[in-house]
């Protein structure tokens, strides 16, 4: 578990282009991120629904921040919200860990939230 208001930004990557869909994951990182001890300070963006590797504004503005602050907590509800393709999803954290931060799956199984690895592979 994490220490208790441990700061983290949430990642959301869409294959929808349904806006609500993006809130209800949005919504999802949150919480169980706060079910986790996390203090989420913000969920970053991404509607990937036109072309895989075109819609990475947030993925690029996420890394920035990253760099900025030293590192830090990337919250995802499943490592395909970083990506499906599984080269991408492990370059995507490879980057992550790349500016000192780290990422971390929480998933729901039922009610409970659960905290997977580190890494998303």
């Amino acid at each position: 578990m994490a220490p208790q208001h441990s700061a983290a930004v949430g990642y959301v990557r869409s294959m929808h282009s349904d806006p609500e869909w993006l809130d209800r994951a949005d919504a999802e990182v949150r919480a169980c991120g706060g079910q986790l001890g996390y203090d989420v300070t913000r969920v970053i963006r991404d509607d990937a629904s036109d072309d895989e590797l075109a819609h990475v504004a947030g993925f690029m503005s996420l890394l920035d921040e990253l760099r900025a602050q030293g590192g830090g907590v990337v919250l995802v509800s499943s490592p395909a919200h970083l990506s499906l393709l599984p080269d991408v999803r492990r370059w995507m954290a490879r980057m992550i860990t790349h500016v000192g931060a780290r990422v971390v799956v929480v998933q729901t199984a039922g009610q409970a939230v659960v905290r997977a690895g580190g890494a998303a592979s």
